[in-house]
C-alpha cells in the first residue's frame, strides 16, 4: 500500500436528513448509508446485497459473545451494536471456513465502521468467481463453467455477465476486454471511473513492464484477478488518509483510491508498478510449498518472507502477534506484536537515522545531502517508506528499478545532452521526492535485488524508450 506522505482533505458526502433527528442520530444514518454502499460494490457496481441476517446469524453472534468476548466487543464498537452489519461481518455463507467479507479496520478512532470488502472468492459456493457471477450469493444462478477456471461460459467461451460489463465506463470497455482476454484480470469501477491516463498507465504497466512476470510459472492467467476504482479506503470518508492504492493479498485485487488520479502520469505509472510488484512476491508464495498457512496468517511463515531474512538481512520476530477468530481485518489492526529489523537495525531506528537526512525534510536538499544517501546506498536502502517493511522493501525497490532504468536509458541513448545529464538527474529526482519524499530510487543500482529484477522481469530497450517518452517526457520538458 502506498500513502500520501501528507494528510490530504477528501471530499464528503451530504445527506439530507429530518430536521428532528440529533447530530449523533445523523452521523449513524450516514455511517448506515456508507455501509450499505460498500456492500453494494463489495464485488462490482451494483453487486445484489447479501441475504437477510436471519436467526442462524443471531445464534452465531450468541456464541461468539460467550466464546470470544474480547472480540465481541470490538465487534460491537466496530458497528456501534447493530446486529446486522455484526452478522455480516461474521458470516461463511458456503460453510467453507472462509467468511464472506473482510473489514476495513482502522485503530485509534472511537467509532472504525468498517467497510466491506471481498474474501471469500466464490461466496455461494457454485464454483463461480463472484466477479463473474451475476448472483454471487444464489448457488443456483449465475452460470456454468465448464473448463473448471471459476468463469462462466456460453458456447465454452469465458464471458463477463452484463452487470459487470456495466460497472465500467464506456472509456474503459475496451481496455477492460483486453485484459479479460490477456490476463483474465477484471477492470472494475466500482464508484469512481478510472482516468484516462490511469488506463494508459495499467496497460502499459501489464504489457511493457511485467510482460508474463505475473503470470506465475503455469504461464496461465495473472496473479492478480481485478483491478478496482473506489473513492475511499473506510467507509466513512472522514476517516480516510492520503492512500493511494493498495493490494488486497486474500483476493488478489489492486484497488486505485481516488486521489492517484491526481498525481503526475509519471508517478501514476510508478505507482501502479508499485502495486504489481507486490503481486510477485504473493506469486512466490503461492508457489511455495507452505504457502497455505502463509496466505491464513500472512506474517511470519511466508516463503518469501524466509527468502528476505536469508538473502536480504530482514528479521522478523513474532511477540504474541494477535489472530482473528471471528472476523477478518483488511488490514491487520496494528504489528504491535511483531519486531523488524533491516541489516541487524530496528526498523524504528532506521527511521531515526532518515530523519537525519536534510533531503528527507526538503526535497530541494537532495544534491546537499549525497554523501549521506550514498552512504545508506551501502545497505540498500532506497527510502523510508521502502523500510517499513519486507513487502515495501521488495516493491519501492522494484519501482527504483523501473525508474532508474528509464532515468539510464535516457542518457544512454543521449536523449540528454552531456553537459545537462548532471542536472537534469538531480532535477528529475528532486520532483519525484516532491510527491514521495525520502525516496533515493537510484540507491537500488547494481545491487543483488537489482539482479533480481533485471532477471525476473527485464525491460527491453523498444520498451524503455516508449515508457520514457510517454511519461517523462513532460518531465523533460520542464526541466
Amino acid at each position: 500500500m502506498r500513502s500520501h506522505y501528507f494528510s490530504i482533505a477528501l471530499a464528503t458526502v451530504l445527506f439530507c436528513l429530518p430536521m428532528r433527528m440529533s447530530s449523533a442520530e445523523n452521523a449513524y444514518v450516514a455511517k448506515d448509508a456508507f455501509l450499505e454502499e460498500s456492500l453494494r460494490m463489495v464485488y462490482f457496481r451494483y453487486t445484489p446485497l447479501p441475504p437477510e441476517v436471519v436467526q442462524q446469524d443471531l445464534a452465531r453472534l450468541s456464541r461468539i459473545a460467550i466464546q470470544n468476548p474480547d472480540e465481541f466487543a470490538k465487534l460491537q464498537k466496530l458497528y456501534q451494536g447493530k446486529k446486522r452489519y455484526m452478522a455480516l461481518a461474521t458470516r461463511d455463507s458456503d460453510q467453507d471456513g472462509i467468511l464472506d467479507y473482510s473489514i476495513s479496520v482502522r485503530e485509534g478512532d472511537e467509532w472504525y465502521f468498517g467497510k466491506f470488502r471481498e474474501n471469500d472468492l466464490d461466496v455461494d459456493g457454485d464454483h463461480i468467481d463472484n466477479l463473474y457471477d451475476s448472483s454471487p450469493y444464489d448457488p443456483n444462478m449465475g452460470g456454468t463453467d465448464s473448463n473448471e477456471n471459476r468463469i462462466p461460459d456460453r458456447g465454452g467461451v469465458d464471458y463477463m455477465h452484463p452487470g459487470l460489463l456495466l460497472s465500467v465506463s464506456a472509456m474503459a470497455a475496451k481496455l477492460q476486454q483486453k485484459f479479460f482476454k490477456a490476463y483474465k484480470v477484471a477492470l472494475i469501477e466500482k464508484d469512481l471511473r478510472f482516468s484516462p491516463s490511469q488506463l494508459s498507465a495499467l496497460e502499459d504497466a501489464f504489457a511493457k513492464v511485467f510482460g508474463s512476470a505475473l503470470r506465475g510459472g503455469s504461464g496461465g492467467s495473472s496473479y492478480f484477478r481485478a483491478v478496482t476504482a473506489e473513492k475511499y479506503v473506510f467507509a466513512d470518508p472522514d476517516l480516510n488518509d492520503g492512500t493511494y492504492a493498495a493490494v488486497l493479498e486474500n483476493n488478489q485485487t489492486l484497488i486505485l483510491f481516488g486521489n492517484a488520479s491526481e498525481l503526475e502520469p509519471m508517478l501514476q505509472l510508478g505507482l501502479i508498478v508499485h502495486e504489481l510488484a507486490h503481486g510477485l512476491h504473493f506469486l512466490e508464495d503461492m508457489e511455495d510449498r507452505d504457502s497455505a498457512s502463509a496466505k491464513k496468517e500472512m506474517i511470519g511463515t511466508s516463503g518469501f518472507l524466509r527468502r528476505m531474512e536469508l538473502e536480504y538481512e530482514w528479521s522478523l520476530r513474532q511477540m504474541q502477534l494477535k489472530s482473528w477468530n471471528t472476523y477478518k481485518p483488511t488490514w491487520r489492526e496494528g504489528l504491535e506484536g511483531l519486531r523488524m529489523s533491516y541489516r541487524g537495525v530496528p526498523v524504528e531506528t532506521w527511521a531515526e537515522k532518515l530523519q537525519e537526512v536534510p533531503a528527507c525534510e526538503d526535497p530541494e536538499e537532495i544534491e546537499s545531502s549525497m554523501n549521506q544517501i550514498a552512504a545508506l546506498a551501502k545497505s540498500v536502502v532506497v527510502g523510508s517508506y521502502a523500510l517499513s517493511d519486507p513487502y515495501e522493501f521488495y516493491a519501492d525497490g522494484f519501482m527504483g528499478y523501473v525508474f532508474l532504468s528509464i532515468e539510464n536509458f535516457l542518457i544512454k541513448k543521449r536523449l540528454i545532452p552531456a553537459d545537462m545529464q548532471a542536472a537534469w538527474r538531480l532535477k528529475l529526482r528532486v520532483a519525484i521526492n516532491q510527491e514521495w519524499p525520502c525516496f533515493f530510487y537510484w540507491n537500488i543500482g547494481g545491487t543483488k535485488l537489482w539482479d533480481e529484477f533485471e532477471d525476473k522481469v527485464p525491460l527491453s530497450g523498444e520498451y524503455l524508450d516508449l515508457l520514457a517518452r510517454r511519461y517523462f517526457s513532460k518531465v523533460l520538458h520542464k526541466l
